[in-house]
């Protein structure tokens, strides 16, 4: 029996994957930020590269906390490093 899972949420795929529910195609960032790498799963280069969209939302207003201007630094550098 052959079964086939699709969803939009990276953490899905790791999940079944750490269960030894197959494969899949998921965000290389989400793998880094969820740990998955110590708890055994490998992560592969995949290609052709398939681009994603992310967005960051703010409010209007531009009085915005360290916490959050160091988030969108650190993401604007991962961006940038990842070419």
């Amino acid at each position: 029996m052959e079964v086939v899972a699709e969803t939009p949420i990276s953490e899905t795929v790791y999940e079944f994957a750490a269960l030894g529910m197959g494969i899949g195609l998921a965000n290389s960032l989400a793998f880094a930020a969820g740990g998955y790498a110590t708890r055994g799963l490998v992560a592969r280069p995949f290609a052709p590269r398939i681009p994603f969209w992310s967005l960051v939302l703010l409010p209007a207003v531009p009085a915005r906390s360290v916490l959050v201007k160091d988030f969108v630094s650190c993401l604007r550098a991962e961006i940038d490093a990842s070419g």
